[in-house]
């Protein structure tokens, strides 16, 4: 369960304009579907890098803001996040790597929505166009041979008619997804950028590298990143990659945690 404990002063770390920023006792990173490049859908928390834009026109990550520990009065404003809009911008300007590198990743989201939408519209048509098949074929198997009668006293019971099992064998199928020139510059951008940061979390649980590996359509490195991480490390995020860097899948794919 996420928590609030209230709003913070913080200050950006360009020209020291202060803002509020929530403070949380709990974090529950909950959503109803998890996409293999990060984004959620319905998530508790919001799913962004942090990345703000202070009035001085500069972009700043909130965790490199200067945390000033004293409350935030109601009226003092949030920075503001960052329009998908402003991204490219975002990027231009950048101070930092790790400006850079978060509106990249903020970038790459935004540039796979277009792929989103039609791997949703697939697989509800899809799903629908299945389970009426189904459907169809339990209840000629299963045919209503209860008298009229019946039919009425059950009515007034409120007793339901018996309804098919969920079909066990739901195919999976998905668009082709083929990333643009724009899509692969912004994602290899993102390579060098992991590569030459001094945080040692790409290096220990590379899952953003691997997925980036293989929406490149670079499987092996993919594969060869996934079976590096300790088992104990290993996780149903890291066994789907390494499923799907196999079966040569470059989409990005819509999962449960």
């Amino acid at each position: 369960m996420t928590r609030v404990s209230g709003r913070k002063l913080i200050a950006s770390p360009c020209c020291h304009t202060l803002y509020a920023m929530t403070s949380y006792m709990s974090v529950n990173y909950s959503s109803f579907a998890f996409w293999t490049d990060g984004k959620r859908d319905g998530s508790l928390m919001p799913n962004d890098s942090g990345l703000r834009k202070c009035q001085c026109g500069n972009y700043f990550l909130q965790s490199e803001a200067v945390k000033l520990e004293i409350p935030a009065g109601d009226d003092r404003e949030f920075a503001p996040h960052v329009h998908t809009f402003d991204l490219k911008h975002a990027i231009a300007t950048a101070t930092s790597e790790k400006v850079e590198l978060a509106a990249r990743r903020d970038y790459w989201m935004h540039l796979n929505d277009s792929y989103r939408k039609k791997y949703c519209t697939h697989r509800d048509a899809e799903d629908a166009q299945t389970d009426a098949n189904w459907e169809n074929e339990w209840s000629r198997e299963n045919p209503d041979d209860r008298s009229i009668f019946k039919k009425l006293i059950d009515k007034f019971r409120r007793i339901k008619l018996q309804r098919p099992p969920i079909n066990p064998n739901r195919p999976f199928t998905f668009p082709a997804f083929q990333p643009t020139t724009k899509q692969v510059e912004n994602m290899e951008r993102i390579i060098e950028l992991l590569l030459s940061s001094t945080e040692r979390l790409h290096l220990e649980y590379p899952i953003e590298l691997a997925e980036l590996y293989r929406e490149l359509g670079k499987f092996d490195t993919a594969i060869k990143l996934i079976n590096g991480i300790k088992d104990e490390d290993q996780d149903s995020l890291s066994r789907l990659l390494l499923e799907l860097a196999i079966e040569k899948t470059t989409a990005p794919i819509r999962y449960r945690s």
